[in-house]
Order: C-alpha cells, then sequence, then structure tokens
C-alpha cells in the first residue's frame, strides 16, 4: 500500500458513527490513542435517529431504555440526558379478526386456552434460553437440532390457538422485524438470554420499553461527537478497507483515505460486506455477511394538539393482527407538550406497504388508527415516515438476523479479528444484542481488544 502525504494518519479508525462507533473511540481516546471516526451520513447516530414531528422531537428509530441497560444509563447520566417513563396510565387496544377490544395490564385479552399455551411455552423458552453461553451462543448447535428449526417450527409444535400464536407473531415482528418462519431458534434463544428474557424484551413496566429519553436518543450520540471533536468525519461514505502487516488504508466514495495501525468496523456485517476488501475477508467471514441480513422495520410518528387519546382512557398503546400497524405507543413527552402516537411496521408488513406511494401509505395508516382508536385519530397535524430498508446505511433494523444453520455455522465468526480490523455493533454484542446498551458492549470490547495489542 502506497501512503501520500495528504493522508490523516490515526492509530485506528472508526468506521461507522452510531453508539457503538462512538463508544469505542471514547475508550481509546482515554487511552491515549489516536482516532479518526468516519460516518456515511451528515449526522451521528446510525440507528438512533431524533426527527421533528409537528414540532416536537420524536425518536425514529431507537427509542426505549429499560433495568439492567446500566451502560447506556450511564452515559445518559453522564451526558445529562433525561429519561421519563413510558406513558401507561389506561387501557390498551387490540383489533384482532376486525374487531377491537380495550384491556388492561401487559396481555391481551386472550382465551384461557391461549393464554396457557403462552405460559407453557415462555415456562420452555426460559429454560432452553439459559442453555445458551453469551459467549459462545454457537455451541449448543453441535447437541441440539435448534438451529436447524425455526421459531415457527418450535411454536407450531405447541400453540394451538390462533390468540397464542398471534403472540408470538408479534413478539418477532416487533423486537425483531422478523417473522418467525425466518428465525433460526437457537438465535432466537440467543436473543432472549442476552436481553434477560421474554419477559424483560416484550414488557413497557420493568422490560425494556419501560422508559424513553426526554429530546430523543440521538442526543447520546450528538454529546458523544461534541466530546469528540474533529475526530468525527461526517459524510465519509466508506468503499474499501486495504490492510497489510503494518496499517491499514480506509477509502471513502467522497475520495478521501485514512490510513490507521487498526480499524474497528462498527457497522452491521451486511453492510461490511458490501465493501471492497483488498485482501479478501476470509470464506466464513464473507458467508456471514451475506446471511446475516437486517430486520424489517419502518416507524411512522404523527403528530396532534394534544395526546387526546388520554382523555378518553386510553394509554395510546395498540397492538393489530392485519394491516400496516402491529403497534402504535404513546410517544408524547411531558415537557414539549401536544400529542404523538408512534406506529411500527415491521416484517412482512413492511414488503407490502414499503412498496405504496406514500400518498397510498398514509391512508393506509389513517385507516388503521381509526379502526385502533376512533375517527379522531385520523386527523393529525404532522406526519413522518423512516423506512429502515430503504436506508442505505442501513439497510433495516433493530439488528442483523439469523436465520436456520446460520448460528451454529459462523456465530463463531462475528466478533474474530481479521488482521487489523476489529469488529463492534450491536449485532456482535453479547449482553442486550440489538439494543443500545449492547451497542456500548460491543464498542467497548472492539476499543479494548485494540488497546491490548
Amino acid at each position: 500500500m502506497e501512503q501520500s502525504p495528504e493522508q490523516p494518519v490515526v492509530d485506528v479508525a472508526v468506521i461507522g458513527g452510531g453508539l457503538s462507533g462512538l463508544s469505542a473511540a471514547r475508550r481509546l481516546v482515554a487511552g491515549g490513542r489516536t482516532v479518526a471516526v468516519l460516518e456515511a451520513r451528515d449526522r451521528v447516530g446510525g440507528k438512533m435517529r431524533t426527527d421533528t414531528v409537528g414540532g416536537h422531537r420524536a425518536d425514529m428509530g431507537a427509542h426505549w431504555i429499560g433495568p439492567t441497560q446500566d451502560r447506556v444509563a450511564a452515559l445518559a447520566r453522564e451526558l445529562g440526558v433525561r429519561t421519563e417513563p413510558q406513558h401507561l396510565d389506561g387501557r390498551s387496544v387490540l383489533v384482532a379478526d376486525r374487531k377491537r377490544r380495550t384491556f388492561r395490564g401487559s396481555l391481551p385479552p386472550l382465551s384461557p386456552l391461549a393464554l396457557a399455551e403462552l405460559g407453557v411455552l415462555q415456562l420452555r423458552l426460559n429454560r432452553l434460553r439459559r442453555r445458551v453461553p453469551l459467549e459462545e451462543p454457537w455451541a449448543p448447535a453441535a447437541t441440539t437440532d435448534w438451529d436447524s428449526r425455526t421459531v415457527a417450527d418450535f411454536a407450531r409444535r405447541r400453540l394451538r390457538t390462533a390468540g397464542a400464536r398471534l403472540f408470538v407473531d408479534l413478539t418477532t415482528e416487533l423486537v425483531l422485524g422478523a417473522e418467525p418462519d425466518e428465525l433460526s431458534l437457537l438465535y432466537f434463544l440467543f436473543y432472549l438470554q442476552s436481553g434477560g428474557g421474554l419477559d424483560s424484551l416484550t414488557e413497557f413496566e420493568g422490560g425494556a420499553q419501560q422508559e424513553h429519553f426526554v429530546g430523543g436518543s440521538q442526543q447520546l450520540c450528538d454529546r458523544l461527537a461534541e466530546r469528540l471533536g474533529q475526530s468525527v468525519l461526517l459524510g465519509q461514505a466508506v468503499t474499501a478497507v486495504e490492510q497489510d502487516g503494518e496499517r491499514v488504508l480506509v477509502r471513502t466514495r467522497e475520495g478521501s483515505t485514512v490510513a490507521a495501525g487498526h480499524v474497528i468496523v462498527a457497522v452491521s456485517p451486511a453492510l461490511a460486506g458490501r465493501w471492497h476488501w483488498a485482501r479478501p475477508l476470509p470464506a466464513d467471514r464473507d458467508a456471514l455477511a451475506q446471511r446475516m441480513p437486517m430486520g424489517a422495520y419502518m416507524k411512522v410518528v404523527v403528530a396532534y394538539e394534544r395526546p387526546w387519546w388520554r382523555e378518553a382512557g386510553l394509554c395510546g398503546i395498540a397492538y393489530a393482527d392485519a394491516g400496516p400497524l402491529q403497534m402504535v405507543v404513546d410517544a408524547t413527552s411531558g415537557e414539549t407538550g401536544g400529542g404523538l402516537l408512534a406506529c411500527f411496521i415491521t416484517g412482512r408488513a413492511v414488503e407490502r406497504y414499503g412498496r405504496l406511494e406514500p400518498g397510498a401509505r398514509q391512508a393506509a395508516v389513517r385507516e388503521a388508527l381509526g379502526a385502533m382508536f376512533g375517527r379522531r385519530a385520523e386527523a393529525w397535524e404532522a406526519y413522518a415516515e423512516c423506512d429502515w430498508t430503504t436506508e442505505p446505511y442501513s439497510r433495516g433494523g433493530p439488528v442483523g438476523l439469523m436465520g436456520p444453520g446460520t448460528m451454529g455455522r459462523f456465530g463463531h465468526v462475528l466478533r474474530r479479528p481479521e488482521g487489523r480490523v476489529h469488529w463492534a455493533g450491536t449485532d456482535t454484542a453479547t449482553v442486550w444484542n440489538g439494543y443500545m446498551d449492547g451497542a456500548i458492549q460491543a464498542g467497548e470490547r472492539a476499543a479494548d481488544e485494540v488497546l491490548a495489542r
């Protein structure tokens, strides 16, 4: 590799200005290293994106924080970003079989048989997920058939009621952006273990959706970037990585080149697999990139003058078994006024509704909100949407997925350094994989690997 005089030279180049990359950079700077953070977008944050909708700040991506997410909680305290509880006062809504029902508590009004089936299923999943070692989640593939089966296979053998099957569908769609038949059972068990179990991942109070950030989650990345200063380079889309025994050159679409002693890749395996690697990556790393697509996730936020649904005794949470919206939540912040509803389109619904013209998609959202909350929900004052599957530097969310056979064959590759290249991103986390907390853990772990070398 030839190095020209104008190339910035740093100890470590970090590719990706999301929470994981920024956390890695901060750790490296604290260890006395020089860094350059290359971010393709014109902002930091990655899948943490906060927009203004109807004059109010709204998260279009990563949204919540919950118990045991200690890393992100500590970071928020350090940076002065406050949280507030998710609004839960009032009744929730379920639209199933074209019928609307309201209920209190965390479980929809299912039949006694469906509730019994779910109880047994949850006990079984909890027993199995505890057998998955977080540091080596691929290990059970050698002694079980979990990696050759899908979540749908597992549920089909145990669930006879439509209500119980609906709960499983909504769980994988909303948590991972995928259908049950797309996910390896082993991968799903690892994901459950990583986040502390099914209740921990799906509940609001006491679970991962317990609180949100006042002013939006992107503030965490904005404030981290401010501290890193000129080390953060925006608008630098990486296209090629070249390494030899002494250094690495990172080239961008904009014509920039950064020379570094090591590189930390803090984007998903699917995205990194699209770059040109002058020294080809090992075959198993390339295979992992091809077999680990991102989840299908789309978020719509609508704004009103005030959260009028609260006056009607509703908490603003709703679920549906059909149509564009799988879940709606009250996204109103207590400080900014107004009323916000965040609407989630996930899994195969993204394929159907993401292809519609914007006007047709808005009409479908309007009809779905009307079925959940009444005609008043159709008269929003502002509308915003983000289809993460079409966002070029994410291509989906919230995390890379593994179908049958992937974890057992290629899971060991996720965190394995390749020469001078190390891997971060929430996809590589062992605890709270797929979440902001996991992004921090992965970034710090990759930084520690480099510091140790």
